[in-house]
């Protein structure tokens, strides 16, 4: 069976902009999924397109990252953390933060398979081999085994 690989950030960037009306203002896009230990995955997004902000660090890093960034425009914040961060997101100063409701937390499997669709009528050509690109290395579960 070929596989064709969807970038779960991306996907939910996707998703959150079509979701989203005209009417919902914002000048960025930042999507946070959860990564544990105050970790998250994030990507941020100017009109659509990413920008260099993208990985996987601190909640605080990130935040900060993205008020420099953004520094004096608004930003709609989505993905599940958000939900467990925001405290933190609206803390921020020197950007306007809004969280709209996009109707869900993580990437629609409607929207992976729209998106798998399309990259595979782009180039039909399977994955021969499987390699996990980890974003994180598990540092706490390594902290585990060493206890």
């Amino acid at each position: 069976m070929p596989l064709v690989g969807i970038d779960g950030l991306d996907a939910l960037a996707h998703h959150a902009s079509k979701k989203l009306s005209d009417e919902t203002q914002h000048d960025y896009l930042a999507v946070l999924l959860n990564a544990y230990n105050n970790d998250v995955f994030y990507a941020v997004y100017d009109s659509e397109t990413l920008t260099d902000l993208r990985g996987v660090e601190k909640i605080d890093s990130v935040l900060g990252s993205i008020a420099e960034r953004c520094r004096g425009k608004t930003v709609a914040f989505v993905g599940n953390g958000v939900t467990l961060h925001q405290e933190k997101i609206l803390a921020i100063e020197n950007i306007a933060v809004t969280m709209p409701d996009v109707g869900a937390d993580v990437a629609p499997v409607e929207t992976v398979a729209e998106l798998g669709l399309a990259a595979w009528v782009k180039n039909p050509t399977p994955a021969f081999s499987l390699k996990p690109q980890y974003l994180k290395t598990q540092v706490f579960a390594k902290q585990k085994q060493r206890s």
